[in-house]
């Protein structure tokens, strides 16, 4: 039997690394033993293992093994998941059979050095033993038409948002006729767009609990997110599931209907010049938000989805393998 070990980023608190963990939590409850070893990464942008040896805070209800990765021996018996955060690690593990999950693609480019060139996808598309999953169409895309690697080796591999978002249905009738958005994404881009509408109530989702952020999307109407699109993004889930209606850009996964299926009228390719047109969509949401939230069922009913596609996918694609 071999081990499969998940390579995550220490001390972090994102969607990508609740994504690792909640895969872990997964596979073990699924009769799949897997495990986390944590890593870190230097002022240099050097990834390298630490000796983290509790589950990283927010973390402690999913069924996971730690490993000490400082003391962890890895053997050809060990299958590895990393993200593509962590390409560095591959010339370490050439001979084991390793899964390159892509949870976001403008984080990886981002993140390349001059000397990480070496790493890059290109140099490593043909080795027989590393499989590439994806969770957004932005991502197969990517390593398809980008960097050209077989879609024979490449496997489904999504998220989903977490189970508070389903607990306690929205209801129409306390909404309010404001919209939530995420500062840290792409405020340049919404900055201008509040000033010019000071009438309308704007809820930054910031400083906020997981179940503050629950209550925030429940009361508002419209949920606004002109940042990059780097993969599936889960607050526009959360929205929508949470009975927002969903404004975004053409960025990244965002251009893509597979990614975020909503009609193509709250999709803006170049925000500046629609401002207007964003402002009439906006107050006519707030009049007419029944009308408007028709639109986003078949958003809603995938989301809802998700979680056990996700179960099945991650089942079937590990026990292939091992």
């Amino acid at each position: 039997m071999k081990n499969i070990l998940i390579v995550v980023p220490a001390g972090l608190a994102t969607g990508g690394t609740e994504l690792l963990h909640q895969l872990c939590s997964c596979l073990n409850d699924n009769n799949i033993e897997a495990m986390i070893g944590y890593c870190i990464s230097d002022i240099h942008g050097n990834i390298r293992w630490c000796g983290q040896k509790e589950v990283t805070k927010g973390y402690e209800n999913y069924n996971i093994k730690i490993i000490d990765t400082k003391k962890y021996v890895i053997t050809e018996n060990d299958v590895l998941v990393i993200p593509e955060t962590a390409l560095e690690m591959l010339p370490l593990l050439e001979n084991n059979l390793t899964f390159i999950w892509w949870l976001s693609v403008d984080n990886y480019l981002k993140g390349m050095r001059k000397d990480f060139i070496n790493f890059a996808p290109i140099k490593f598309k043909d080795r027989p033993n590393v499989i590439h999953l994806v969770q957004s169409w932005y991502a197969y895309r990517f390593l398809v038409k980008s960097v050209g690697i077989n879609e024979n080796k490449i496997y489904w591999l999504s998220d989903y948002i977490s189970d508070p978002f389903f607990e306690k249905p929205f209801e129409i009738s306390v909404k309010k006729n404001q919209i939530a958005y995420n500062p840290a994404k792409g405020y340049e881009n919404i900055k201008k767009l509040i000033e010019d509408t000071p009438d309308i109530s704007w809820v930054p989702l910031v400083n906020m609990t997981h179940l503050q952020v629950c209550d925030t999307l429940r009361m508002s109407k419209i949920y606004i997110d002109f940042g990059n699109h780097p993969g599936k993004d889960r607050i526009p889930r959360e929205a929508a599931i949470s009975g927002c209606c969903v404004i975004t850009n053409r960025l990244g996964a965002a251009d893509y209907y597979e990614d975020v299926p909503i009609p193509n009228k709250y999709k803006f390719a170049d925000i500046i010049n629609s401002e207007a047109e964003i402002i009439n969509l906006i107050k006519d949401i707030f009049h007419n938000y029944e009308i408007h939230l028709k639109d986003f069922d078949y958003y809603r009913q995938k989301i809802s989805q998700e979680k056990g596609e996700f179960i099945v996918d991650a089942t079937q694609t590990f026990r292939q393998f091992i």
